[in-house]
């Protein structure tokens, strides 16, 4: 006959020492919501370099524009290749106006 304090292992939670790191998968989901329920770490003293918590880096494949387009890779790229030569050429403009005038 098994008592109340009889269970299986896989039902009992994982613990570890004190002395060694204790990781536990878990899905994107959860991690988005724990991520979003608890954004301010400073309120728990909670050290992210003591931590082992980290998330990999998942690269983008689209990007959103300002009124909202989705844009690949490569148009990004061109936009802000367009946007820094438009720039380059305003501040030549600049610096040969302000030559002339002096």
């Amino acid at each position: 006959m098994a008592t109340s304090g009889d269970s299986s292992p896989a039902s009992l939670p994982e613990i570890s020492s004190p002395g060694s790191p204790f990781i536990q998968m878990v899905e994107k989901s959860l991690s988005d919501r724990l991520l979003g329920k608890y954004f301010d770490a400073s309120e728990f003293d909670f050290d992210y370099e003591q931590s082992g918590l980290w998330s990999p880096l998942i690269p983008r494949k689209v990007f959103l524009s300002s009124p909202g387009n989705i844009c690949s890779v490569d148009e990004m790229l061109g936009k802000l290749k367009s946007v820094k030569k438009t720039h380059w050429f305003r501040h030549l403009i600049l610096c040969f106006s302000a030559f002339w005038r002096s």
